[in-house]
């Protein structure tokens, strides 16, 4: 029966690459290669427990644009600017109408793999969201995004790739879905 609540809302910017398999292991998970939010427990939770790689970081966001700059100790992480929003659906409806929204859904389900580095070896820890889409606004949107500088080692390859757009039908905003964890 009871949910605690993490703390007041606050912005996260999460990285994770979906269908990673362990070499050992035979199911699909989300790997989380950087979160970067501006709330100290919500990071210390994650962290300690979860393994999420939680850091705190600065949001810029101007409302004219969309847009919104993460920024770690002062550098420049990521970019975003998120345009061409279509119209607002409930989940039932977005499922419905816009493509390759159910996918993305699927893709939420799969449990989401965190490292332990406070543990020798980096141990790698499961969890699992529920997702609530019940009382979701959704809208089909594009953004275009750009890796300022690497979240973690060896991701040059991503900064030098510059402005990226979203590809259609593959990018949605999302509001009012709760969750549980």
């Amino acid at each position: 029966g009871f949910e605690p609540q993490v703390g007041d809302d606050y912005k996260e910017l999460i990285l994770i690459i979906p269908f990673v398999q362990s070499l050992s292991g035979v199911y699909w998970h989300n790997y989380v290669v950087r979160i970067y939010l501006d709330d100290y427990w919500a990071m210390k939770g994650g962290n300690d427990w979860y393994g999420y790689r939680k850091v705190l970081a600065d949001f810029f966001e101007t409302a004219a644009a969309p847009q919104f700059t993460v920024k770690h100790l002062g550098v420049d992480k990521f970019e975003s600017t998120i345009d061409n929003l279509g119209p607002v659906f409930s989940d039932s409806q977005a499922v419905g109408q816009l493509p390759n929204y159910q996918d993305m859904k699927l893709i939420f389900k799969m449990p989401i793999l965190g490292t332990l580095t406070q543990y020798p070896g980096d141990p790698y820890v499961c969890s699992y969201f529920d997702f609530r889409f019940a009382n979701a606004q959704i809208q089909q949107m594009r953004s275009q995004h750009e890796f300022k500088s690497e979240f973690v080692p060896y991701m040059s390859d991503w900064v030098a790739l510059g402005l990226i757009t979203s590809t259609v039908d593959a990018a949605w905003r999302i509001e009012g879905m709760n969750w549980r964890l």
